[in-house]
């Protein structure tokens, strides 16, 4: 389990994670963080970078506390909290939301199925 997350639902495949990846056993996986309001994201533009090593179509979802704005968004699914991407199956593929007036003190992240392997997911303030 990555530093700082929790199971939200689902169930970790035990051998991926000893592997340091994050794939659900049997469905989809939901991880959280719980960040301190002294380090939540504040005001401001964030990079989302992330890597997938799996063969699977589809993507995963990063979902937020409090609305976002994406930016080079193709996929929204209608929320603005909420952006699902497929990076290409070894490659690291990024995005930049920008945070409103409300901070973001929470992260999910669901692999959206079972067949779905995150290896990381980096966030940084641009």
């Amino acid at each position: 389990m990555p530093d700082n997350w929790t199971v939200e639902g689902g169930t970790l495949d035990a051998y991926e994670m000893g592997n340091g990846n994050v794939k659900g056993d049997n469905g989809d996986v939901t991880i959280k963080a719980v960040l301190q309001p002294s380090v939540g994201l504040t005001s401001g533009t964030y990079t989302v970078t992330a890597t997938r090593v799996d063969s699977g179509s589809g993507g995963v979802q990063l979902r937020t506390n409090a609305p976002v704005t994406w930016s080079g968004a193709t996929n929204q699914n209608g929320h603005t909290q909420d952006f699902a991407w497929s990076p290409a199956i070894n490659q690291i593929s990024s995005f930049t939301f920008t945070v409103g007036i409300t901070p973001i003190t929470e992260l999910t992240v669901n692999t959206g199925n079972g067949g779905h392997i995150i290896s990381s997911i980096t966030i940084v303030e641009d």
